[in-house]
Parts: structure tokens; sequence; C-alpha cells
């Protein structure tokens, strides 16, 4: 019961926070989404003990398990930091026409180390076991020697969105999805999975952290 009630809870505040247009909404929305994730978090003992996490990093994801808006895109959250460059560049020299990016960022308004940087490092952590989407900028990323700029997109609200509907359509009422997931993982790792993609969502909407789709011409 208090995994279904934290999952609707958040589904609630991120689909607030996506339909506001003024300032006061937004600031409403703001502090609904981040009331929201403090809410998980305080309650994590009791939302652990019923979807029943284990205390460590038990299983790091495969990246096709993590929905993408673009269609085969080198997707750095999975990249250390260290390597991100090397990463893009050797992408870049294997191919040819336009290279798809696709990754996450801090927003540039959130203090290191400060809640809401903890409260952003969650799912990142905990899935993909890389720190990167926390020390990496979009300047970063379009400091690439050699590489001609194309397009720059924030996709953080249909990103947000698409994690939204992967955790509370296609993992749940698609039984076949459903079932293909846990006979691979597990039941555990399908709660888990679920609760970091909710969770990862309503960041987006709460501007703590930005989804960005970024294509080089090669």
């Amino acid at each position: 019961m208090i995994s279904r009630i934290s999952f609707r809870t958040a589904c609630v505040y991120t689909a607030g926070t996506s339909s506001s247009t003024s300032s006061h909404g937004a600031a409403k929305s703001y502090a609904g989404s981040l009331k929201c994730i403090s809410s998980i978090t305080r309650n994590s003992f009791q939302v652990r003990r019923s979807l029943a996490l284990p205390r460590r990093p038990s299983f790091i994801y495969a990246p096709q398990d993590v929905p993408l808006l673009s269609q085969n895109p080198l997707h750095l959250n999975t990249i250390p930091h260290s390597q991100i460059h090397a990463a893009i560049k050797s992408h870049l020299n294997n191919r040819t026409g336009s290279t798809v990016l696709e990754f996450t960022t801090l927003a540039s308004n959130v203090p290191w180390m400060s809640r809401e940087f903890i409260l952003s490092a969650v799912p990142f952590l905990r899935r993909a076991g890389t720190p990167t989407p926390l020390l990496t900028s979009l300047l970063d990323v379009l400091k690439i020697d050699d590489a001609r700029i194309k397009t720059v997109e924030n996709v953080s609200r249909q990103y947000a969105a698409l994690l939204i509907t992967t955790a509370e359509f296609e993992l749940t009422e698609e039984r076949a999805t459903r079932s293909e997931f846990i006979n691979r993982f597990g039941m555990q790792m399908w709660r888990e999975h679920r609760f970091l993609l909710i969770w990862e969502a309503a960041l987006l909407n709460a501007g703590l952290t930005c989804r960005w789709i970024v294509v080089f011409e090669t």
C-alpha cells in the first residue's frame, strides 16, 4: 500500500508541475514536487520495508532498461564523468551524419551537497552507479573540439512524462512488458525500478534536474 500511495502521490505532484504556466504556479509546483520528494525521503524506512529494498545497491541496470526519448543515442548518464569527452569523440569518429547525445544534468541553481543535491542524487547513484548527471553540465558536453553543434534541446518535461508513463503504464498495465522485466530482474527490482522512475520524474518537474538532447554534425 505504501508503494502505491507513494507512486500516485508523485504522479499528482509531477502532473501539477507540468501544467503550471505562471510564475506563481511554477513556484507552487516546485514546492509541491520538492515536498513530495522530501516526504518520500523522511519515510524512506517505511518505503524501504514496503518495497523490500536492499540497503546497498545490488544491481546496475543496463542502459536499454532506462527509457530514452531519442533512438540509439549516446546515453551519457551511463558513462563515467572522466570518460565523457573521450566517449563522445570516439562516437563522433565512428559515425557519419548526425550524432545524438541524451543525458541529464543537475540544475545550475542547486548548491553542492545541499538537501536538493542529495535528493537529486538518489536515482542516479542507486540505479546507474555513476554520479555523471551530478557532475556534468551542458557546457561541459558542448566543449568538444572539432564538433559542430546542430541542435540543443531541453526535453525535461517530455522525459518526465515518459518516465511516468513507463512506471505507471508500460511496467504495470502492459502484461507482456511487466512479465518480461520481472522474469529478467525479479519482483524486487521491478518495484524499485518503478519507484526510481517516478522519483526522477519529480526531480525534472521540480526543476532540480534537466534532460537534454544534443545533436552534433559529424
